[in-house]
């Protein structure tokens, strides 16, 4: 098996995993979706020796609840783990950083071992930042990330069939509601800035399901060529998705030469691939900006693909706030996924075939004569 297929994330096994001798430390996050404790709750009884939980502020109810219950779990069932707070304003991610590193560094757990990291209630800038500092403070400990499915995910399919009629009868642009409230910013981190040089520009837009985001990043790039790279779900009861991410990117795609991809939202190897493809066609003549907004292992794909090629420039657009009612019910599928050590990365740029075509990515106009066009 090439290093490349390695990073396609398989279900949990866990009940294997809580026979092993377990991770130095765990790092999770309070967040406000049903499945942000499924994880933790999963290795009950399991003993644990060091437990990062991030705690979000400003604090909202919904979160605060989580906090509370994986707190009180924490003091019961795990023996007798060492617990450190560590919170995050996305108004001071720097801030967060900086507090995450000296935490893991005040652990004391250097040299070999595992480093578990739970994505699941994290946004996609807390997932790059994570990673970033665990494998800086920690470049010898394998990382293993878990990711947890919700159950069912909004807009839902009644909202997307709803919003159709509208259209059909009133031939407007009418889409369901958002899983956010406008647009805040665009969080470019002093660490993920990328190295910036004269010359035109291209986004790499992983265009999710937030349409106000998405015009957000696009206008403050303001890119001279675009790639909207949409999200293909893995589960047949969400194929639906797909459909609905294009509409709600219609009128983007048509604003300036634009190329689309899609590509598995769960297939981290397939993203990287992807993303790999670009960057071998763009790096001599453009600055790239990739700006992961649509699943948290894309996410991961984005991380890794910052951490193979450090000229790149990774843009988190915000949200004014987050709608904890619009988010996800439930939870499905755990999922757990080995990353290579720092090192690794380098000889699996190296092992992974240029224009090998991925069987989770469906290949747009990369390889074309003219891959830049207006969308018509």
């Amino acid at each position: 098996m090439s290093p490349a297929a390695e990073l396609a994330p398989r279900p949990a096994d866990v009940p294997t995993l809580r026979q092993e001798p377990g991770p130095d430390v765990l790092i999770v996050a309070a967040g406000f979706e049903d499945r942000a404790a499924t994880v933790l709750s999963s290795l009950a009884g399991m003993k644990l020796r060091n437990v990062v939980v991030v705690r979000y502020s400003p604090f909202i109810q919904e979160n605060e609840r989580s906090y509370d219950e994986m707190i009180r779990r924490l003091g019961t069932d795990y023996g007798t783990p060492r617990i450190v707070e560590v919170r995050m304003d996305p108004h001071a991610v720097s801030r967060f950083s900086h507090d995450l590193e000296d935490s893991l560094r005040g652990l004391r757990c250097g040299g070999h071992g595992q480093v578990w990291v739970d994505v699941s209630a994290f946004p996609m800038y807390g997932i790059c930042t994570v990673l970033k500092s665990s494998r800086e403070i920690y470049p010898y400990k394998e990382v293993r990330l878990f990711y947890t499915e919700a159950a069912e995910y909004f807009p839902t399919l009644e909202e997307y069939r709803a919003s159709a009629g509208v259209r059909k009868m009133q031939g407007a642009g009418a889409l369901p509601e958002s899983l956010t409230s406008e647009m805040s910013e665009n969080l470019i981190l002093p660490f993920f800035a990328g190295s910036m040089k004269e010359g035109p520009t291209c986004l790499m837009l992983y265009a999710g399901y937030e349409k106000h985001r998405s015009w957000g990043v696009v206008e403050h790039i303001n890119p001279n060529r675009l790639v909207l790279v949409y999200g293909r779900p893995g589960r047949p009861d969400l194929e639906w998705r797909l459909e609905m991410s294009r509409g709600f990117h219609a009128l983007i795609a048509a604003t300036r030469p634009t190329a689309e991809e899609t590509a598995s939202t769960l297939d981290v190897s397939a993203n990287l691939k992807l993303l790999d493809d670009y960057y071998e066609l763009l790096y001599d003549n453009h600055n790239i900006c990739l700006a992961p907004v649509c699943s948290k292992m894309q996410s991961v794909a984005s991380f890794l693909f910052w951490e193979r090629y450090r000229d790149v420039q990774l843009v988190f657009p915000l949200p004014v706030k987050y709608l904890p009612n619009r988010f996800s019910r439930g939870a499905g599928r755990v999922f757990s996924l080995v990353l290579p050590p720092p090192p690794g990365l380098a000889a699996l740029a190296l092992a992974a075939p240029a224009r090998r075509e991925a069987p989770e990515t469906e290949r747009g106009t990369v390889g074309g004569a003219d891959p830049w066009r207006i969308t018509e």
